[in-house]
């Protein structure tokens, strides 16, 4: 149980350093500031999907 979830931290960590590889400054470009929040929450979920496949 502590090994999963070790993993699962070692994962989102992955994901925070990926994401935060990929800012999403198109959106600022066309002011969606406020809309940045959801896209990185459902990045950070499409990311956890793809790579807990």
């Amino acid at each position: 149980m502590a090994r999963q979830r070790k993993l699962t931290k070692e994962r989102k960590n992955l994901i925070d350093n990926l994401l935060a590889a990929y800012k999403p400054e198109d959106a600022k470009i066309v002011g969606l500031e406020r809309q940045n929040s959801r896209f990185l929450y459902l990045k950070r979920m499409l990311l956890y999907v793809i790579i807990s496949l």
